[in-house]
């Protein structure tokens, strides 16, 4: 069989799709292009993971009138030349994991007669899979508030390939040496993003300064490459058992983790779920459709984790809750079940079983 991904732009569409062709290909013995975007992320990060690339000129459809007509421009380039790429590899499907890069591809393929399917990570759906759902021959969502978006009868509450992904993974305890840690105390992980915040980075100072006066825990805590000198300077010296970084391996981290802090993006929630790890979510108000929030809400709903939003983010607030779940074994196994409950660790199978579903 051969498969044809399509995703553009960041890490929440790009690391489903990259997690579903190695399992495709790994598992199912199914050949796999992914077409993306020719200068954003996964320009670089695709290749790194032996899976044929082929990158394309695109832009969102937003800021200027100009802007959004180059965009238009591009969508009905972009078909033609996605023709002749589907008619050279031959897929029997392709499958759009968000990013407008998706647009021209799919509509090509469909004019192709060749079937679609779409993979939402998100509880609100983006503009290209918004776009794209009503001529999709099979839809995916990872949350229920999903299904108000897309058609019904089409679509399946599956998951995401990473929480599949992620369990295959053995346990490699030496990212704790990497990272220097001492053991023996609970282990506390911050992150907010791969880029880090500043504004979250100003607030967690307070934060890290409380921690580190509390023996019984070991924090690690990434600022993020752009944030790391200024949050060290701002901190000075610290006790062995706090750790700031950069950037961590967070594959290799989280199943030692016994608290996680962190955004409310769909691929750190299928990651978090799939290993049941109990978190506190402060959601990004910064993104569109408050998606993050929405992600993290539908969590609180089932008792899977706890949320701090971000106008709220205080040290005490923030260090508070932290305390009180690395305190309360109770608490922590109760959120660990129900967050378990969303990992969906059949994503790929399920996914695979409803791609054969859609070629027949």
């Amino acid at each position: 069989m051969r498969v044809v991904l399509v995703a553009g732009g960041t890490g929440g569409h790009v690391f489903p799709a990259i997690a579903l062709g190695e399992y495709l290909r790994d598992q199912k013995g199914c050949e796999i292009l992914f077409v993306g975007v020719n200068n954003k992320m996964e320009a670089t990060e695709v290749p790194k993971h032996d899976i044929k690339f082929v990158g394309l000129e695109m832009r969102g459809f937003v800021g200027s009138v100009a802007n959004r007509l180059k965009c238009l421009q591009l969508v009905a380039k972009n078909i033609g030349v996605s023709k002749k790429l589907l008619k050279e590899f031959k897929p029997d499907i392709v499958i759009g994991f968000g990013g407008y890069i998706c647009v021209p591809v799919l509509l090509a393929a469909k004019q192709m007669n060749i079937p679609t399917m779409l993979h939402e990570q998100n509880s609100v759906a983006g503009l290209a899979n918004k776009i794209l759902g009503k001529t999709a021959d099979g839809i995916v969502i990872c949350f229920q508030n999903a299904f108000d978006t897309f058609p019904k009868e089409k679509t399946k509450l599956l998951g995401s390939p990473r929480a599949t992904m992620l369990t295959l993974k053995e346990k490699d305890p030496s990212i704790l040496s990497e990272l220097q840690v001492l053991g023996g105390r609970k282990l506390v992980y911050i992150v907010m993003g791969s880029l880090g915040s500043e504004s979250i980075n100003a607030a967690m100072s307070d934060v890290i300064r409380e921690l580190s006066k509390n023996n019984d825990i070991e924090l690690v805590y990434v600022t993020g490459p752009k944030h790391y000198e200024d949050v060290v300077s701002t901190l000075g010296e610290l006790p062995p058992h706090i750790h700031v970084v950069a950037f961590t391996d967070q594959e290799r981290l989280l199943p030692f983790v016994d608290v996680m802090v962190c955004r409310a993006g769909a691929t750190t929630i299928a990651e978090l779920c799939a290993l049941g790890v109990p978190s506190i979510l402060i959601p990004s108000p910064y993104v569109a459709h408050n998606h993050q929030y929405l992600n993290a809400k539908e969590l609180v709903d089932k008792g899977a984790c706890l949320l701090v939003e971000e106008k709220d983010l205080t040290c005490d607030v923030v260090t508070g809750k932290i305390l009180e779940l690395c305190g309360n074994d109770a608490m922590r196994k109760e959120l660990s079940d129900h967050a378990k409950t969303f990992g969906r660790l059949d994503a790929c199978e399920r996914i695979s079983e409803y791609i054969h579903e859609l070629i027949k």
